[in-house]
């Protein structure tokens, strides 16, 4: 991964939290490293546990509507990585359910904010 690719990454990550935290989550870990996996976000709402793996697509304005979709960031393996790593997390912290979303953040060249943050249950 090189510079930009982790800075883009990082700023989506950024936006995504902001709006968490602003909906009233409690973000608990970002960039929750195990030995074979990284999850983004894990956060906290009303008692529930939350899993967030943030895709951050920078493009210009011209090619937002030809961005990427989720289902093109996020392919059926990592999906499949992603169920496997909540249900070791609910074992390991004793939670009976946890949530999995996915999320994409389209950040424009030349602007400040995200054009768009979208979430989809997983």
């Amino acid at each position: 991964m090189g510079i930009l690719d982790k800075l883009v990454g990082n700023t989506g990550e950024y936006y995504v939290e902001k709006v968490l935290k602003k909906d009233g989550f409690h973000v608990k870990h970002r960039n929750y490293k195990t030995k074979n996996f990284e999850i983004d976000i894990i956060a906290e709402k009303g008692g529930e546990t939350y899993i967030f793996e943030v895709k951050t697509v920078y493009t210009d304005e011209k090619n937002k509507s030809s961005a990427l979709t989720l289902g093109d960031l996020v392919n059926k393996k990592k999906r499949e990585r992603l169920v496997a790593f909540a249900e070791m997390y609910m074992n390991n912290n004793k939670l009976e359910n946890i949530e999995i979303y996915l999320v994409r953040v389209l950040l424009l060249k030349k602007h400040r904010k995200p054009y768009s943050i979208d979430f989809i249950a997983l």
